[in-house]
């Protein structure tokens, strides 16, 4: 009896994460054994549900170390089978992944190059998101001109993200006149 009472109050001075990670491995393992065990038609279904719960379970703090490992085995065991090249999940999968990542730019370029999601509007709009977070405007402006070309869909969804980029173009460059201009009053008379 002594030793149920030590072990429940050693669970009492747990933290409440410590705890939820302790619950959590449960139903990993039973992922871990579905991904493996899976005959199916659709085995990115598994993934996809393992990597949603994943995201739940560990919210903040686990993404890199629970999170990113699930992504980039679920992108890495698909990569060959064809039929994902052109499945809104599978590229869901790959922009996650991306996002987890410090250089996103190269998995942007593999998915290119693979042919993979390009037919989505989702792989241009997060592209051209990423570009323009790193200040490549007309790189992002671009890639969205690509998926226009491309005839990504949604089509309405894809123009609609261009128009909005067009704006914050615009009022970048608005403002950058502003500054060169307020820049030039506040110069000094004769110290041209």
């Amino acid at each position: 009896m002594r030793a149920f009472s030590i072990d429940l109050a050693s669970l009492r001075s747990r933290s409440v994460e410590s705890l939820t990670a302790f619950h959590a491995l449960f139903p990993r393992s039973a992922f871990w054994r579905a991904v493996a065990e899976y005959d199916g038609d659709d085995p990115l279904e598994v993934w996809v549900r393992f990597i949603k719960w994943a995201e739940n379970t560990f919210p903040s703090g686990g993404r890199e170390t629970e999170v990113l490992p699930l992504l980039e085995r679920c992108t890495r065991e698909l990569q060959e089978v064809p039929r994902y090249k052109d499945d809104a999940r599978y590229l869901r999968v790959w922009v996650k992944y991306a996002d987890c990542c410090k250089e996103p730019h190269d998995i942007f370029k593999f998915l290119q190059a693979n042919d993979i999601g390009q037919k989505h509007t989702l792989f241009y709009e997060a592209y051209a998101a990423f570009l323009e977070i790193r200040g490549a405007f007309k790189q992002a402006n671009e890639v969205y001109d690509r998926g226009v070309l491309m005839r990504a869909e949604p089509r309405d969804r894809l123009k609609q993200k261009l128009a909005q980029f067009g704006d914050r173009m615009k009022k970048r460059e608005l403002r950058r006149l502003d500054e060169s201009v307020d820049g030039e009053r506040e110069t000094p008379v004769g110290s041209s």
